[in-house]
């Protein structure tokens, strides 16, 4: 029983994460540039994410997942999950959630680093 509310808890937050992004992109996404306005949204989500976790944890209720935390990370909210991190001082001690976290954000540099040597080689 334990284990199925915290994977529908799980759910629920990348659901209200995906809703809030979804209606970032329709409501800014032609003005401002569809990749910016999801990049912004994925950001604010992960850092208020990481801000309830926080808040969670401090009232001794129900925590946001860790795989949630992950999964915003490698959706793009790497930006956002840091900055909350070091503003809240949360997850940064558990060596096993660092460890993930700093993987995906390698991956995720190696792979902008990708695009933009591709970008620029074809020119």
């Amino acid at each position: 029983m334990i284990f199925k509310l915290k994977s529908s808890a799980h759910l629920v937050y990348l659901s209200l994460a995906c809703i809030l992004i979804c209606l970032s992109l329709a409501y800014f996404g032609r003005q401002f540039g569809y990749m910016k306005i999801y990049f912004l949204a994925i950001n604010f989500v992960s850092f208020m994410i990481y801000f309830l976790d926080k808040k969670l944890a401090i009232y001794g209720w129900f925590r946001v997942p860790e795989k949630t935390l992950l999964i915003l990370g490698l959706l793009g909210g790497t930006v956002g999950a840091c900055i909350a991190q070091k503003v809240f001082k949360h997850k940064t001690q558990k060596r096993s959630f660092q460890f993930a976290f700093k993987s995906i954000t390698c991956l995720q540099i190696l792979v902008i680093i990708y695009l933009y040597s591709n970008v620029f080689s074809d020119s």
